[in-house]
């Protein structure tokens, strides 16, 4: 027994290692809020899985077995042979978590969060604690009852650590917004951009400022950056005197937090690109959503300007509503009815490698000109517009405009495109799906006459929508797919339900999957969606597309 109890020990060690960083890389996913955690455990299968699956469930018998009729065994009267039974069973138990560690390591599965000061020291914390208690516990009770304790004790051990340094982080994060809040409102003549939406923003803001970089010193906010901290890190480390314009991305998931960020930024122009049921299990539904997103609008000084996109019906409803000056611009995609907006792009040609289209401007200045860009898909028309009116708006010519567009580039996981040994086409479209970038990106396949693969994560905090959207989704999906690689559980029902009968549809491991793309050849395209489908590129060799 001794020689089972040390290797359960062992196998355990190995699992506390694996289950912190899982539960911290969670934590750090989620961005440390407990809305989104809880989304994540109610409503993915993953997140079921968690407290559902049979191991799981087997541990909790487990402990409830031993608290019963263990702890109070005036219960029922318990023979030596039940304890001897209850260690093996609990070093089996255990044994099976070594051997999930080992299969998550071996394919390259094991979940592992970025590292800051922050995760070390809850990690650091977190292992301290569990040696404790389980030392603690062995002293008075079962060996291995305290195995399993600290097993089931985990989660709560780093969410206690994540808690307690909720507090310390928050004054840290107050000062630097304060500071940041305090220095762009010293810049008088700074012009300020705020961004939010739904879909769109990130590309809207990196377009925006390549264009209007060309005249102006522009600051943006980095990457994906669109967080009170993260806004304030910006302004604090890159505004300076020299600055004219700031671009800042915003992003929420609760009424209030974009007002919060425009508290700090201070925006003068404002930009709408879309409202969708995306998050909508934290906002608590669309119609809060939309009086979300509009806070920005709301911020905006009475003689500001909103910019709205006028392919989401949504941001229409919302641009009708706005009382400050106003502009409205639209990607005329020829399948659906024409609006008269302030801006507008017509003939929208997609390449493999490039989208062209005319613009023409409306008002009583009319300006008419044609733009190609080195982007994957037709909807980043709607993304550009806002950034060609504001540059005519601030007084650049067509040529600074032409240039600035000649330097646009795909973002880092927004349709970048790669491709194979084989050339297959392969587009990483993994930062952040929603279901419109699924349609986008169905869309941006039809120009392909080979195999088309589609690689998705399903989507998550959708709210009580989320089945409806996701067998739409497989219905639009099995109209232009070949097959749909699933990568996890979520809405499978739903998706193969809706898929048709021409596509194809799986669940499998990122390199299941990516064996099946070394087979395929130069006509073909591999498009991932989703964070997930992005593990696939870890098991290819590719190269960029230019």
């Amino acid at each position: 027994m001794q020689i089972l109890l040390i290797a359960s020990e062992f196998f355990l060690f190995i699992w506390v290692l694996r289950n912190t960083l899982f539960w911290l890389s969670l934590w750090q996913i989620k961005e440390y809020r407990l809305d989104r955690l809880l989304v994540h455990l109610q409503e993915t299968v993953a997140g079921r899985n968690i407290l559902l699956s049979s191991v799981s469930l087997l541990k909790n018998f487990a402990f409830l077995f031993y608290i019963v009729l263990i702890v109070k065994p005036t219960f029922i009267n318990i023979e030596p042979s039940i304890i001897t039974r209850y260690n093996i069973f609990i070093g089996i138990l255990l044994l099976y978590s070594f051997g999930e560690v080992l299969v998550e390591i071996a394919t390259r599965t094991i979940k592992r969060p970025i590292l800051t000061l922050k995760i070390i020291l809850i990690f650091l914390l977190t292992i301290a604690a569990s040696f404790f208690l389980y030392f603690f516990l062995s002293s008075s009770t079962n060996q291995f009852f305290s195995l399993l304790s600290v097993d089931k004790s985990l989660p709560f051990i780093v969410s206690l650590f994540v808690g307690l340094l909720a507090l310390p982080s928050w004054i840290v994060k107050r000062e630097v917004i304060k500071k940041a809040t305090q220095k762009i409102t010293n810049l008088k003549k700074l012009i300020r951009i705020g961004i939010t939406g739904s879909y769109g923003k990130g590309s809207t803001k990196e377009y925006l400022a390549a264009i209007l970089s060309q005249k102006f010193k522009v600051l943006k906010t980095f990457e994906t950056v669109n967080t009170p901290i993260g806004i304030a890190k910006t302004i604090n480390s890159g505004l300076t005197n020299d600055t004219q314009v700031f671009v800042a991305e915003m992003g929420a998931y609760k009424k209030g937090e974009i007002r919060q960020l425009c508290d700090i930024v201070q925006p003068k122009i404002g930009i709408l690109t879309s409202v969708i049921e995306q998050h909508a299990s934290l906002f608590g539904g669309l119609a809060k959503t939309k009086s979300a997103k509009y806070e920005l609008i709301e911020s905006l000084p009475k003689d500001g300007l909103a910019l709205f996109n006028a392919n989401n019906v949504n941001t229409l409803e919302l641009y009708k509503k706005a009382k400050t000056r106003k502009i409205l611009y639209f990607a005329d995609y020829g399948n659906q009815e024409k609006i008269n907006a302030d801006i507008v792009a017509n003939n929208i040609k997609m390449g493999k490698f490039d989208i062209g289209f005319d613009v023409s401007v409306n008002g009583k200045k009319k300006i008419n000109f044609s733009v190609k860009v080195n982007l994957l898909g037709g909807y980043n028309a709607e993304n550009i517009l806002p950034a060609i009116f504001l540059g005519l708006e601030l007084g650049m010519d067509k040529n600074e405009i032409q240039k600035g567009l000649s330097e646009i580039v795909p973002i880092k996981k927004t349709m970048q495109p790669f491709l194979s040994t084989n050339k297959t086409v392969i587009v990483d479209d993994t930062f952040n799906s929603n279901p419109q970038a699924v349609l986008a990106a169905l869309s941006y396949m039809k120009i392909y006459k080979g195999k088309k693969i589609l690689v998705l994560s399903p989507i998550i905090e959708l709210g009580k929508n989320a089945r409806q959207i996701h067998y739409g989704l497989a219905k639009e999906i099995g109209k232009i797919c070949d097959i749909l690689f699933l990568t996890n559980m979520n809405f499978y029902e739903e998706m193969k339900k809706g898929i048709g009968q021409t596509c194809k549809v799986f669940i499998q491991t990122p390199h299941e999957i990516s064996s099946y793309v070394e087979k395929l050849g130069e006509n073909d395209i591999v498009l991932l969606e989703g964070k997930e489908a992005g593990k696939i590129l870890n098991f290819i060799s590719y190269e960029k597309t230019n």
